[in-house]
């Protein structure tokens, strides 16, 4: 009876230690892998090695929150499009709200608001106001970004696609550069 009892207690002593080490160890974040475009300033982007913006620090925050740890995989949009599609990670932002990305994905949100702006060179006469002003235009858009249902599925307007909206704006940059030097050999 003394062995069975000596042997009980020692359970309860170990139960007792496990749930002791349990309650002081510090919990384990689980992990998250999180796709944003690499290089999109002022929302996301990497400064001295390390993964920040606007929209970065909100959806941080927010995986806080819940206990989860993101691990950032920053990509080019249509990698972060296609990466989310095929499920091969656990959050991808930003997107727009869209039939089509409903069906796909689950969205939350929004977490912030915003609008899609048209950007033109300053000397640019170049007015906005409805979707028939963009007609015979060029207009720079990124792989796998959805606009608006009218922008979308617009005929009035050449798209002039591109990887990031860094290189819509350098190309934007380049036309006033040529634009420029043209004019100057006159």
């Amino acid at each position: 009876m003394r062995a069975c009892l000596a042997g009980v207690a020692r359970l309860l002593v170990a139960a007792l230690v496990l749930a002791l080490l349990m309650a002081v160890a510090p919990a384990r974040a689980e992990n998250w892998t999180v796709a944003s475009e690499d290089y999109f300033p002022p929302y996301n982007f990497t400064e001295r090695g390390k993964r920040t913006g606007m929209d970065t620090e909100i959806v941080d925050a927010m995986l806080k929150d819940i206990g989860v740890y993101p691990v950032h995989r920053p990509m080019a949009w249509p990698e972060v499009v296609r990466a989310h599609d095929e499920n091969e990670v656990d959050v991808a932002f930003q997107f727009f709200t869209s039939p089509r990305r409903l069906e796909r994905g689950h969205l939350v949100g929004p977490y912030r608001v915003g609008a899609t702006v048209l950007m033109v060179r300053s000397n640019s006469e170049i007015t906005y106001a409805r979707i028939d002003d963009l007609q015979g235009l060029r207009v720079g858009v990124v792989d796998g970004f959805e606009y608006t249902p009218e922008f979308d599925k617009s005929p009035l307007f050449e798209r002039v696609r591109s990887s990031s909206n860094v290189v819509s704006f350098r190309r934007l940059l380049l036309a006033l550069l040529w634009q420029f030097l043209r004019e100057g050999a006159r």
